[in-house]
């Protein structure tokens, strides 16, 4: 499965009955970068009444998701953020959306379109690029069971790093993410468990 993430940080601005939504949205690699630009959203907008952020890096099970109401109602915020990237399938970003109160109370309702609403302007005009995550697996086995290690790269369209053919065979393969339970089971289950994989 492919994800999309941003070339380029990208902004917009919108407003709901008195009150000034400000999204900027990041391309980030780590939680550290997420977390560097949202201190500088933070810096940028100090004098906003909320600045609630939400980011996703990486995808599947060993995606790393967080997200902030900043004090705005429990889940008016950050959760309605979170979901517009992840039903995006957009990942490696950070969005945050600085809230300027008009004067108006929103409502729950009010406060969960406006902020989701906020990151959705933003990223109208972004500019994407398609990614595929990949795990890098470690294969070790013995030479009779190496048909069934060729039979499993090819059929998954594996990506061979490097190999060594010692007493045993060690092979280093890249693989996209949401293969990697099905190139597992290809490998253990022909050969008995024969096959070490690592990690």
């Amino acid at each position: 499965m492919c994800y999309l993430t941003l070339l380029s940080t990208t902004r917009a601005e919108i407003k709901e009955r008195g009150s000034r939504f400000i999204c900027r949205v990041d391309p980030v690699a780590s939680e550290q970068e997420a977390e560097t630009c949202i201190s500088e959203v933070r810096r940028e907008h100090h004098k906003a009444t909320h600045n609630c952020y939400a980011y996703s890096i990486g995808t599947g099970d060993r995606a790393l998701q967080r997200s902030s109401d900043d004090g705005e109602p429990a889940g008016t915020a950050g959760k309605p953020m979170l979901g517009v990237l992840q039903n995006g399938r957009i990942t490696q970003v950070a969005a945050v959306v600085s809230r300027y109160f008009g004067g108006t109370k929103l409502g729950t309702g009010g406060l969960i379109r406006a902020y989701s609403g906020a990151v959705r302007a933003a990223l109208e005009g972004a500019r994407f690029r398609e990614i595929e995550i990949c795990d890098t697996i470690e294969i070790e086995c013995r030479y009779p069971d190496l048909p069934i290690v060729e039979k499993a790269l090819n059929r998954h369209n594996a990506d061979v790093l490097e190999s060594h053919y010692e007493s045993r065979v060690r092979i280093c393969v890249r693989i996209q993410r949401d293969r990697v339970s099905h190139f597992k089971r290809d490998l253990i289950d022909p050969s008995s468990g024969r096959i070490v994989l690592r990690p």
